[in-house]
């Protein structure tokens, strides 16, 4: 919990402190890549530490991520511009991407199906504190002192979750070493930077797109054709042709662009055209962070009464309409109709992301349960990378050329020339998170299948007697 309160603090605390990051060392075209490289380096990493974990143990694979993290962390805080930022974030996101999926992992040594269930209400807490503390802590420290003590924050927490797993965790007798799938890891990598390297403005990128694409395409094929003759690859292609991963891997893709479309460029808007404080520009995304919380307490609780499709379906009509309200809102700020859009939008991720969880873990072979989970938060991921540049590159046009951007923002967030800059950058930045809420909202409703749950309820019931009576619950599949 340590852990996970550790990586989800970062995103909120870091948007919320990044307009004055900017105003203090300029670089405003680099934006985007202060989340772009963190979240590329914790993508692609994620299913890396996966399988390390089953090589080297649970206790020595997650020391060795934060400790990464916590490097990252303390270079990030000395940083003297934004240049060493980028590289520094992206140490700090090579160790990020041990945090969640290792959690997620130790949960499944340590709890059966019925009480990992119960569990998600208290996990879902920890992100929902989190979600409060990291804006405001973030806009508070800012205000108060440094931005560069928003990154040697992180220290403490780091040192504490690595000592309580190297002393307490215990390791499962059973664990089978498997082959380490180098080639498919280096392909994926590879691919997803020269992916990244395409989509970066053409003043910033090493010659033209094309052969960045090129080399994507490339490298992406070489890794699927690896995937597919490999043992033991680190992505099995068949969980793809159950119908439910694909749709959830698909969708998540989709609404990775809309989750840090929202969390990276609207405490920018906020600042930058309404003229907010810090604290109340990362105040911003507590209506989303409080929202998703609930829906996923809900979810949890409401799952095997209404079904998986049942919750999907609701949280993705939520997520659309709270995507088309934040694009409405981006062109008549109200804060009324901005926090309710960010509720809906908040509510729609919190049940969609709890029902595919459990839906994933599920319906996949119980050897490939913990890639199932890492999937889903894989493809969130990917669709982040992609999303954030993507939408960087359209702020970053929106802008227009033969501006000194720089000069402005050092003159100080919320000038009027700013602001006229940034308003109609926004309107078009939310205009595509719009549209890829509606994608994701169409995804979900109409290719998520029906999954009976009577087995599932059951059995449910049987183990969570069992767990109260006997404290030995049952470990075995819950049928689907």
């Amino acid at each position: 919990m340590l852990g996970t309160f550790l990586s989800s603090i970062e995103v909120t605390i870091v948007s919320a402190a990044m307009p004055s990051i900017v105003e203090a060392l300029g670089g405003l075209a680099l934006y985007p890549w202060v989340f772009t490289t963190y979240i590329l380096a914790q993508t692609v990493t994620i299913p890396i530490y996966g399988r390390l974990a089953d090589l080297w143990g649970r206790r020595r694979t997650y020391a060795v991520g934060v400790s990464l993290f916590l490097m990252g962390s303390l270079l990030s805080g000395a940083a003297p511009s934004m240049e060493a930022l980028v590289a520094a974030r992206l140490l700090q996101g090579l160790g990020a991407g041990s945090l969640l999926p290792l959690t997620m992992t130790i949960f499944g040594d340590l709890y059966a199906v019925a009480e990992r269930t119960r569990i998600q209400g208290v996990f879902s807490l920890v992100w929902g504190l989190s979600a409060i503390l990291g804006p405001t802590t973030g806009g508070a420290l800012v205000m108060a002192g440094s931005w560069r003590a928003i990154f040697l924050l992180n220290l403490p927490f780091g040192i504490l979750a690595t000592a309580t797993i190297l002393w307490l965790l215990p390791e499962p007798a059973d664990r089978r070493r498997q082959r380490l799938d180098l080639g498919g890891m280096a392909t994926l990598s590879l691919g997803l930077i020269a992916l990244m390297v395409a989509l970066m403005r053409p003043d910033e990128r090493p010659g033209p797109a094309w052969p960045w694409a090129l080399a994507a395409v490339a490298m992406l094929g070489a890794f699927l054709a690896i995937e597919r003759r490999h043992p033991q690859p680190t992505v099995p292609l068949e969980l793809f042709r159950d119908r439910v991963q694909a749709t959830v891997n698909v969708a998540g893709v989709v609404m990775g662009v809309v989750l840090f479309g929202v969390v990276g460029f609207l405490p920018l808007f906020i600042q930058g055209v309404l003229g907010a404080s810090p604290m109340w520009a990362g105040a911003a995304l507590i209506p989303m962070a409080l929202s998703w919380t609930v829906g996923s307490v809900l979810a949890g609780r409401l799952l095997y009464r209404f079904g998986f499709r049942g919750l999907v379906r609701t949280g993705a009509i939520s997520m659309t309409l709270g995507t088309v309200g934040l694009s409405v809102a981006m062109r008549h700020p109200d804060p009324v109709l901005l926090a309710g859009a960010l509720v809906l939008t908040g509510l729609g991720f919190g049940f969609c992301v709890s029902s595919f969880t459990v839906s994933v873990q599920e319906r996949a072979r119980p050897e490939h349960k913990g890639i199932a989970t890492a999937l889903s938060q894989f493809a969130r991921s990917i669709g982040a990378t992609v999303g954030v540049a993507v939408l960087g590159a359209i702020m970053t046009r929106g802008l227009g050329e033969g501006v000194d951007l720089d000069q402005l923002v050092a003159d100080g967030l919320g000038s009027p020339e700013l602001a006229a800059l940034l308003e109609p950058a926004m309107v078009q930045v939310f205009a595509v998170v719009t549209g890829a809420g509606v994608t994701a909202g169409a995804v979900i409703l109409l290719a998520f299948p029906t999954v009976r749950l009577r087995a599932a309820q059951r059995e449910g019931r049987m183990m969570t007697a069992a767990s109260e009576d006997t404290r030995q619950t049952s470990p075995e599949r819950v049928g689907v």
